[in-house]
């Protein structure tokens, strides 16, 4: 959005929204204030996400006091537990940094006690499935203090163990131990994390909530509530994430997605979306039921990150 004149905001703050205008953007003729782009200022409590602020033109400004008056639901998520959503923004910046590559380590290290694999047996697609686990370093000798989780979904083809142990592995450990958190990764293939209407085997959705995050509850000191919960994911993963966390908001207090699809229908013959649902000419409702785009509705109370 820009602004054809400096007095587009309060009095008051025109000289020093000029002054940052100039400093973003010389040489361009005219001073403008934009919603991103700005030399960003310090504001709100110390972690939260609303932290980072930008320059704001005058509707922006208005309606920024008026949250500010009322409060907002990233400063409520900041206060409840700032560092966890601090790291979940830097894994995004560790996941981006990749551009999404699968950029393998040298070799794939043994387990050790902070990285190893855990089998978690699924009775609704009744096998064992693996999941890939980080601790911080702090928390074998830690006594009875609980730890936040991150849950990591894979990309297409992925196994989840890949993430940890070939392409993030030292990024996302220094995370796990500037933050304090455990991580934990699986993949589910090419089933794109849904319960799928067609596959009655395949029950990602029910997996993740029901046995999964009960197994990690149950076999780890995590914290065991929505507050210490934060799902991530890449490409296939980045949908499935969003996914997980839009159809059930009352289990994560933060959502991340890196390259994820949040909107397949135009490609109705890729990445075997098919064979999960069925094809969409013949199941129109249910490819649209399925996307991200259309499981947004519980988003404006869900207070989530």
């Amino acid at each position: 959005m820009n602004c054809a004149k400096r007095d587009c905001l309060p009095q008051e703050d025109r000289a020093s929204l000029v002054r940052r205008t100039r400093t973003s953007h010389r040489g361009e003729g005219q001073s403008r204030c934009l919603s991103s782009g700005l030399s960003p200022r310090r504001s709100g409590a110390r972690g939260s996400l609303g932290s980072i602020e930008t320059g704001l033109c005058a509707s922006q400004y208005r309606a920024k006091a008026k949250n500010q008056k009322a409060g907002s639901d990233y400063r409520l998520a900041g206060r409840i537990m700032p560092p966890f959503v601090k790291c979940l923004a830097l894994v995004f910046l560790v996941l981006a940094h990749f551009g999404g590559l699968l950029v393998c380590a040298d070799d794939r290290t043994s387990e050790t006690p902070r990285l190893s694999v855990a089998k978690v047996h699924s009775n609704f697609m009744s096998k064992d499935l693996e999941a890939a686990i980080i601790l911080p370093s702090s928390y074998i000798a830690s006594g009875g203090r609980r730890y936040p989780v991150i849950y990591f979904l894979d990309g297409h083809s992925g196994d989840g163990k890949r993430l940890f142990f070939d392409f993030y592995k030292d990024a996302l450990m220094k995370q796990s131990d500037k933050f304090d958190v455990i991580m934990v990764a699986v993949g589910a293939f090419n089933t794109w994390y849904f319960d799928s209407p067609v596959k009655p085997d395949v029950k990602w959705q029910s997996f993740l909530i029901k046995e999964l995050i009960p197994f990690v509850d149950t076999h780890y000191r995590s914290v065991a509530r929505r507050e210490g919960r934060a799902i991530t994911g890449l490409s296939m993963g980045g949908h499935g994430a969003f996914y997980t966390a839009f159809r059930h908001p009352e289990v994560f207090i933060a959502a991340g997605s890196t390259s994820g699809g949040v909107d397949f229908r135009p490609w109705p013959n890729n990445w075997d979306i098919a064979s999960m649902l069925g094809k969409k000419a013949d199941n129109e409702k249910i490819w649209d039921e399925n996307v991200v785009v259309n499981n947004l509705s519980a988003l404006p109370n869900a207070r989530m990150a």
